[in-house]
């Protein structure tokens, strides 16, 4: 489990921080059911016992990684040159929200 912040909300997805890094993309299919996505308020909405939780903006979360994806940010050049080798950068993370 890890705590971050939601800093956006959209129908397809939440974006959360955890201060260090701010590319986690958690995605609707992956929120607790029944969850729906509230037009007018735009943002996501649980419904738990008859009342409707709204997850406000900058609200902290708990989340569960369930997938990483790393990009090789590599430098490409032209043919018969050397390239210099760059670090692998971090993403992006998908994970599984637990409210």
């Amino acid at each position: 489990m890890m705590p971050g912040l939601l800093i956006g909300c959209l129908q397809c997805t939440f974006l959360v921080t955890v201060n260090f890094f701010d590319d986690i993309h958690i995605p609707a299919n992956a929120l607790q059911e029944p969850s729906r996505f509230d037009e007018k308020e735009q943002l996501w909405v649980w419904s738990f016992e008859d009342h409707d939780l709204f997850m406000d903006i900058g609200e902290e979360i708990r989340f569960r990684v369930t997938a990483e994806t790393f990009t090789d940010t590599s430098p490409t050049g032209p043919e018969g040159r050397p390239l210099v080798l760059a670090k692998r950068y971090y993403s992006r993370m998908t994970s599984l929200l637990l409210w």
